[in-house]
């Protein structure tokens, strides 16, 4: 061996050497270091076993789901019950009978629908869920649930499917029900009718202060028994026929429209179908090209629908060329006028009536508006289309009944009355 073989492998034997000397200090053994250690289970690098105390672990939310599947079950079984008992609902509960705020509910649905199902899904989300509060009627409240998607999902939708209510829309897309508030008595909500808001709120504080479910089954079965009933002799009035060959004349239709001016309380949608019957079967003798829009139904301002009144006849470009603005019993003045002006005054609109039920002398005042009463004008117009059709009176007495049965919006009393009055007509002599 030459002397730089003897220096290499010296070199190389000092090195094992001090290898063989190292000690890790993981493991307290010789021959390796800490980094490569094979009984370290973690890389050098990972982060230590204790870090979690230096990280924010966010806690997962947990979510509450709510199963409201047997609410359509439950109205089904309140609808079908046959015995109606009023007892508990008499009962004054402090200052409050309950019997009464449920009449308000259910007798002025002709003028708002959303009290009275706002009501009822109030009482079956607490019957199907007994803990939750119904007054905080948004999820974003603290302890609420979205009384809304109840209702449109389960309630309003299947009640409007098996007829019991006139339309499927749900409670809260009526504004006045979508304040961010519970339903409380202080509710800023503008509820209409006024009367309704405070039975509505009344009940709904009931039922979450008072926990008693025979009460609450009652208050549906009571609800639902009103609008069954309601059903039925819808139905009836609309399935009933009155034939008549009678030789009507003009004196007989202005009898009845007098008759029908008297009634009270919820008819003051009845001119505003009279004037559009009346339009709608004398308009392809006097006007040919002209259609009447449908009547909406008469619950919402112009000013939100965007009309030009409650009545329009279009031509065939869909071109208001007939604006009649309806009231009942109101004296026509400045005011009512410059309105329904600034509302037509830049169209092209040949005919403009403001209409009244109200004493007033026709009248022509600026933009060709023509002032009337509802006699003077109904029966104006039929004598025009006499040249044409003189079986007029007869066909106009006959659609005004059909139209006035099958209107959605108008209590049935209301109903029943003008249908008596229409078919006395129909089948009693001539005046």
């Amino acid at each position: 061996m030459n002397g730089i073989e003897l220096i290499k492998n010296e070199y190389q034997s000092i090195n094992k050497t001090k290898v063989s000397k190292m000690k890790c200090s993981s493991c307290k053994q010789e021959g390796h270091n800490k980094r490569s250690c094979k009984k370290m289970t973690t890389p050098v690098s990972a982060p230590k076993l204790n870090a979690e105390t230096d990280i924010n672990v966010i806690p997962q939310v947990k979510v509450e789901s709510y199963d409201y599947s047997s609410i359509p079950s439950i109205l089904q079984k309140a609808l079908d019950s046959n015995i109606v008992d009023t007892t508990r609902l008499m009962e004054k509960c402090g200052d409050i009978c309950i019997k009464d705020h449920l009449d308000i509910l259910s007798k002025t649905i002709s003028t708002s629908w959303a009290p009275c199902k706002a009501t009822i899904v109030s009482v079956i989300a607490k019957i199907v869920h007994p803990d939750y509060d119904t007054r905080l009627h948004q999820a974003k409240m603290e302890g609420g649930r979205s009384l809304r998607t109840i209702d449109g999902n389960y309630v309003s939708n299947y009640l409007y499917k098996i007829g019991v209510y006139d339309t499927s829309t749900a409670f809260a897309l009526t504004r006045s029900f979508e304040k961010p508030e519970p339903f409380n008595k202080e509710y800023s909500g503008m509820i209409s009718p006024p009367k309704s808001k405070i039975s509505f709120l009344n009940i709904v504080e009931l039922i979450n202060t008072k926990i008693d479910t025979h009460l609450n089954n009652d208050i549906l079965v009571y609800l639902l028994s009103f609008l069954k009933n309601r059903k039925e002799k819808t139905t009836t009035l609309k399935n009933s026929i009155v034939i008549s060959s009678k030789d009507m004349n003009i004196l007989d239709i202005s009898k009845s429209l007098d008759e029908i001016n008297k009634l009270g309380s919820g008819a003051s949608v009845i001119p505003v179908i009279i004037v559009h019957t009346l339009l709608s079967v004398i308009q392809p003798y006097l006007w040919v090209g002209i259609s009447m829009k449908p009547l909406k139904e008469h619950t919402a301002p112009d000013n939100h629908s965007k009309s030009y009144g409650d009545i329009e006849g279009l031509d065939m470009s869909s071109i208001c060329k007939i604006a009649i603005e309806v009231k009942h019993k109101i004296k026509i003045d400045d005011t009512i006028v410059a309105i329904f002006d600034e509302k037509t005054k830049n169209e092209d609109i040949p005919l403009k009536f403001i209409i009244t039920t109200a004493k007033t002398e026709r009248n022509i005042v600026q933009s060709n508006i023509c002032i009337d009463t509802l006699n003077g004008f109904v029966i104006s117009h039929l004598q025009q289309t006499l040249f044409h059709e003189r079986k007029i009176c007869l066909i106009f007495i006959h659609e005004l009944r059909t139209q006035i049965v099958s209107y959605k919006n108008m209590s049935i009393s209301i109903k029943e009355s003008i249908n008596e009055i229409l078919t006395s007509l129909l089948v009693s002599p001539s005046l």
